[in-house]
Order: structure tokens, then C-alpha cells, then sequence
């Protein structure tokens, strides 16, 4: 695999990409207590490394979702113009279905029919764009859900890995022991956090799913 390296090298620059995507202070409540990396045994640190390179993924995952945000946002906007553009047509369509009723010529009743239609088609333009709108509602929720999701995983991990290398260094004093105590109730509580925004995440899939349906429907009229 080649030369080796310091075996926890690669984990500082993978935290401190988890600490700049947390803020300020880090995401965690509990660390474990600084040790020598090189006091412990291989298969020790292995489990450590390993909790690190998951947790390295999950931070990677979590601002790739953040960044996918940005664009669900830009896309609500643009299906909103879309709306207000859609009105603006009915409008027009209406205002001359008007003046081709009063007109009284000899083709009015020609002429009335095609501004009904017209008007008939702005109608349909318009509960389409109204569909695509809460459909872009509901992805932008989604992909909000979707960042909350991943970077609660992202925690999860980093959990892991502090209770690994607290697990690594030891639990012989009675301070270490509290320090494993509280590492594994900090995870017992990510996990539930994760579990709690995954059925979000689920949920806003399923109301993604409805609101493509609309759509569907409403162009299958048009």
C-alpha cells in the first residue's frame, strides 16, 4: 500500500472539515481524551482508522447535500416567475374573449370561440405551473430534510469515533470510565436523531411523489 504515514494524520484533516461544516466549537458535546496513537495495538488502531474514514465520507456526503440546496431553492423561484408569467397570460386571454363579445361583427361567433379556447388554454397553462410550484415546494423541503439527514449521519459517525479511541486509550480510571459513559450516550442519542430525521426524509419523499403526480395529472389535461 506504500509508505506508511502517521496513523491519525489523515483523521485531523478529515476533522477539521467536519469541524468548518459544524461551526465554530465542533458538532460534539463529548471528545475523547488526547492519547498516543502509538501505545495501542494494531487492531485498536485499525477500528479507529476505520471510524475515521467513515466519518471523513459522511462529511463529504453531508456538504454535498447542503450544496444541492441552492439549486431546489433557484428552482422554486424560477417555477414561480413561471406562475405570475402563466396569470399575466389568462389576463390577456380574458381581457380579449371580453372584446370579442362586445365586437358584434360577422365573425363573432368565430371569434368567440377561439378566445374561449384560448382562455381555456391559459387556464390549463396556469394549473400546471401551480403543480410545478408545489412540487418545487416540496423537493426544496426535501432537500433541506435530505441535508438535515446527512449530516446527522455525519455526527452519528463522528460519535463512533471518539468512542473508538476512547475505547483504544482504556477505561482503567474512574474519569475515563465517566468519559466512556458519556461518549456512549452521545451516540445512543445521534442514532436516535438520525432514525427521527430519516422517517422526515421518507415522508418528504412521499410528498415529493404526490406533488409529481399533480403535475402529471395537470398537464395530461392540457
Amino acid at each position: 500500500m506504500g509508505a506508511m504515514t502517521h496513523p491519525f494524520l489523515s483523521s485531523s484533516l478529515a476533522l477539521a472539515l467536519l469541524v468548518a461544516l459544524a461551526g465554530c466549537g465542533g458538532p460534539l458535546s463529548y471528545t475523547a481524551e488526547p492519547y498516543d496513537a502509538s501505545k495501542v495495538n494494531t487492531e485498536q488502531r485499525a477500528t479507529v482508522q476505520a471510524a475515521e474514514t467513515e466519518a471523513a465520507d459522511a462529511a463529504r456526503k453531508s456538504h454535498e447535500a447542503e450544496e444541492r440546496v441552492p439549486a431546489d431553492e433557484e428552482a422554486l423561484e424560477n417555477a414561480e416567475k413561471a406562475v405570475e408569467q402563466a396569470e399575466h397570460a389568462l389576463e390577456l386571454a380574458k381581457a380579449k374573449l371580453d372584446v370579442e363579445e362586445v365586437k358584434g361583427d360577422g365573425n363573432e361567433q368565430a371569434d368567440v370561440a377561439q378566445a374561449k379556447s384560448q382562455v381555456s388554454k391559459a387556464e390549463r397553462d396556469l394549473a400546471v405551473s401551480e403543480a410545478e410550484v408545489e412540487l418545487a415546494e416540496r423537493k426544496l423541503e426535501r432537500s433541506k430534510l435530505a441535508a438535515a439527514e446527512a449530516k446527522q449521519a455525519w455526527l452519528v459517525a463522528l460519535a463512533k469515533v471518539e468512542l473508538a479511541k476512547r475505547d483504544a486509550a482504556g477505561v482503567e480510571t474512574a474519569d475515563a470510565k465517566e468519559n466512556q459513559g458519556d461518549l456512549t450516550k452521545q451516540l445512543s442519542e445521534a442514532e436516535a436523531d438520525h432514525g427521527a430525521a430519516k422517517e422526515k426524509l421518507a415522508a418528504a419523499d412521499q410528498a415529493v411523489s404526490e406533488a409529481q403526480d399533480d403535475v402529471n395529472e395537470a398537464k395530461s389535461d392540457n
